[in-house]
């Protein structure tokens, strides 16, 4: 199993000195374009990421049952795409919004190669970024502004590229709110997926509540797709919250199979790792939401998707 931790994000939303790449924590209101690994972390700055609050949790879950586990950041596979392609199953941690091409294209290939996927947060492969420097870098416009004249190369939404990149390709599902207004929630475990052993073995049934573990940042099946085929993948949903539409904070948790064998998980929430451990690096903030059922479900799917090898592993 290899964990990739979403370094670039951290950045992007970093302003130590008064720029990152949003208005809110840029101190004139204007975002940069270009952000620096070469400075501090200010996790205190409103909209702060870090790897304490999502990613924090998961890791201590994988830790604490045993998997043998390799960690990388998301700069490290920018670089070196094919070192995806050497495990069983690549797990991306927490928040994973900002990506490069090597990055999005390492993720296909690998899916390609048979080699398993889970994605346990939310929002993930949603910008389309630049390193410079030598990976020092960060370099985003976040528009189609970018003067780039090629069309699929600009920093902007992988969405919104010429030809696009849709989230659902890969993930199966993808962020769809735009004002963010409502809070975070509840997943409810869905009739559709009662006979999966998945399900089964954690001793889940539907209907049942797993509580406080939905994001205001999360991923949902497009409303213009259905399960049975989500940007062209057929999905098993495991968990769902109903709160009105795709654009209102629906989140699903869901699997599908690839053409080439692959497994894709994606939990379709940056909060799922709250339902795993209890840990809170603020003791004010602490959440209390570890569930005995998710545990045992995301340790089966742990041990189904690492124990099974990519198929070029295979030959």
């Amino acid at each position: 199993m290899l964990v990739q931790v979403p370094v670039n994000t951290w950045q992007a939303y970093n302003g130590w000195g008064g720029k990152s790449l949003y208005p809110f924590s840029s101190n004139d209101g204007r975002q940069a374009i270009r952000v620096s690994f070469d400075r501090p972390y200010q996790w205190d700055l409103p909209g702060g990421q870090g790897p304490l609050t999502w990613e924090l949790p998961l890791v201590r879950f994988i830790e604490r049952n045993g998997y043998d586990v390799a960690y990388q950041s998301d700069v490290a596979t920018a670089r070196d795409p094919a070192s995806l392609w050497l495990h069983r199953l690549i797990v991306v941690a927490g928040h994973d919004e900002y990506w490069t091409k090597s990055m999005r294209d390492a993720f296909d290939a690998a899916r390609t190669f048979g080699v398993n996927l889970a994605f346990m947060g939310a929002n993930d492969a949603y910008w389309q970024v630049r390193l410079q420097d030598r990976g020092r870098t960060v370099f985003s416009y976040k528009s189609l502004y970018d003067p780039n004249p090629n069309p699929y190369l600009k920093t902007a939404m992988f969405r919104e590229l010429t030809p696009p990149r849709l989230e659902c390709d890969l993930i199966g599902i993808q962020h769809q709110g735009a004002g963010l207004y409502w809070k975070a929630g509840d997943y409810t475990v869905m009739q559709t997926a009662s006979g999966n052993p998945w399900i089964r073995n954690a001793g889940m049934y539907p209907g049942e509540v797993i509580r406080g573990v939905v994001s205001v940042e999360s991923d949902t099946i497009p409303g213009n797709q259905v399960a049975a085929s989500s940007c062209g993948n057929a999905l098993t949903v495991f968990f769902h919250r109903d709160n009105g539409g795709d654009k209102d904070g629906d989140a699903d948790t869901i699997t599908y199979t690839a053409s080439s064998g692959a497994r894709v998980f994606a939990s379709g929430s940056c909060q799922y790792s709250w339902g795993l451990d209890d840990f809170a690096a603020d003791p004010g903030e602490g959440h209390g939401f570890a569930d005995v059922h998710l545990q045992r479900f995301t340790r089966g799917v742990f041990d189904d998707l690492a124990a099974r090898p990519a198929s070029h592993l295979a030959r």
